[in-house]
């Protein structure tokens, strides 16, 4: 069972330091990030059609807008059901950053982390964290290495788990982060990957195959909510928040 650190600390971008960040719960919880939310049995993986949705790439306005410039907390007098998170009020869209780390990559006693962030008006100007240690084992219970690119894409899938988004009133999520293996992975080479039957070339399996099948589950599971995601890749300078704490996650045992 591994457990979640989630924290809150001042909104901070790039050259902030972490002199107000304080921890407001730390391994409290018993709740698996292993968890399958397409079944009742987080070990039994749900056979979905891969490919039903695709995720599509986010493409912002301005080629120099930032996170912090284009998605900003929406402060309305009369929210719709819950307080909308990081939201731009004129795109609808809501703003997660995710990143993963890895220590020793991809060697048999690799440690690995994965984390999120997002913000809440009521809360401005303080963000939520959530971080976990990357499992070794998936949904079958079959070993896998511990890796950057795993972690990365681990991160990617729990953002789109916890908190249960359907209640916050947008209809996109937007997934920010620096990997380019998830952000093109999910929206470009997935394509290609899925008509060759997870093959990258012959001989060449597609590597992570199940967790990027978990996430096409997830996009199919939101898609029937109402909400749709997209991936934005943005500079490791302006993800150094999810960064930060992705690194946290692998250097410690939460």
């Amino acid at each position: 069972m591994c457990v979640f650190s989630y924290s809150i600390g001042e909104l901070r971008w790039a050259g902030d330091t972490d002199s107000n960040v304080k921890t407001i719960h730390a391994g409290g919880t018993s709740v698996s990030p292993m968890r399958d939310y397409t079944n009742s049995n987080p070990m039994n993986v749900f056979k979905a059609k891969s490919g039903q949705i695709f995720p599509k790439a986010f493409i912002s306005p301005d080629s120099e807008d930032t996170p912090r410039s284009l998605f900003r907390p929406s402060m309305e007098e009369e929210p719709k059901l819950l307080p909308s998170e990081w939201t731009s009020s004129s795109l609808n869209k809501f703003l997660v950053c995710t990143d993963g780390a890895c220590l020793r990559n991809g060697a048999h006693d690799a440690n690995a982390g994965c984390a999120f962030v997002f913000a809440r008006p009521s809360k401005w100007p303080y963000f939520n964290v959530v971080r976990f240690l990357l499992e070794d084992r998936d949904l079958n219970n079959q070993m896998h290495r511990r890796t950057s690119n795993r972690a990365e894409l681990r991160a990617a899938i729990h953002a789109c788990q916890v908190p249960e988004w359907t209640r916050e009133g947008f209809d996109t999520m937007v997934i920010a982060t620096d990997s380019e293996y998830v952000v093109k992975g999910a929206t470009e080479w997935i394509h290609d990957w899925i008509k060759n039957g997870w093959w990258r070339s012959p001989g060449n399996p597609v590597e992570d195959r199940d967790l990027w099948e978990w996430l096409l589950r997830e996009m199919d599971r939101l898609a029937k909510m109402g909400i749709s995601v997209e991936y934005w890749h943005i500079s490791r300078k302006l993800n150094e928040i999810a960064d930060r704490h992705a690194k946290i996650a692998a250097r410690k045992r939460l």
